[in-house]
């Protein structure tokens, strides 16, 4: 699932869209309006601290090439 943040007291995190894994309560980076996290972050939801956000489907088989891609591009640095 993902999400995107529609309010914190962060406002880096303001409208940022995140990828969730609820299982391991982390997060990876999709799309964020300025250089706070990089593309091939994953950070913990405690981060995170308190916020409000909207959810979005993404679906299975795109999720898989987004997290093969973080997972690939984690690895190259």
């Amino acid at each position: 699932m993902g999400i995107q943040i529609t309010q914190s007291e962060n406002t880096s995190l303001l409208n940022s869209l995140w990828l969730l894994d609820e299982a391991n309560a982390q997060a990876g980076f999709l799309d964020i309006k300025d250089n706070a996290y990089t593309e091939v972050q994953i950070v913990s939801l405690a981060e995170w601290g308190e916020i409000e956000d909207k959810v979005f489907r993404i679906p299975p088989t795109r999720r898989r090439v987004i997290l093969d891609s973080m997972t690939t591009k984690k690895h190259d640095l």
